[in-house]
């Protein structure tokens, strides 16, 4: 392997899979239908019809990334104003959903959520542990380098 070839690896431009971890960032979470055929979330990986809830993420490295982070930087520019306090978190918030390209078995208000632009943003906002475990996974380039 060379530094061009390396650069390809961690890219990542198909992503790869993130297990979602609960609050403590530690605890992996599933999704788990119940009687009442509700979806709902567990920790326990034992639970019956348990599904991993799962981002499909790719790297800082990616095209994909890389081009939606200059779309954020132009149109901040093309602004040209002083950007208020929510503005910065939601264009970090934005940032962070660049690099995520799916989602699997994810339950929302008993369903499983239709992934989207925007019920990603919507997802991250309101469960802020996914933000900050989706931005440091991103972060860290190891992440996306080839197993031996």
């Amino acid at each position: 392997m060379d530094f061009a070839t390396m650069g390809q690896t961690l890219a990542k431009n198909d992503g790869i899979e993130m297990h979602l971890v609960g609050p403590d960032g530690v605890t992996e979470l599933y999704a788990v239908k119940g009687e009442n055929g509700d979806w709902s979330v567990t920790s326990d990986p034992d639970a019956e019809g348990a599904l991993p809830c799962v981002f499909t993420v790719v790297g800082q490295d990616s095209r994909a990334y890389r081009r939606r982070k200059h779309e954020l930087v132009d149109a901040l520019r093309a602004r040209q104003k002083v950007l208020k306090s929510a503005q910065i978190e939601t264009e970090a918030m934005k940032m962070v959903a660049a690099g995520v390209t799916g989602w699997s078995s994810i339950p929302w208000e008993g369903e499983l959520l239709e992934f989207s632009d925007d019920n990603l943003l919507k997802f991250l906002d309101l469960y802020r542990p996914a933000f900050d475990q989706t931005n440091e996974f991103i972060g860290d380039r190891t992440n996306f380098l080839r197993v031996a």
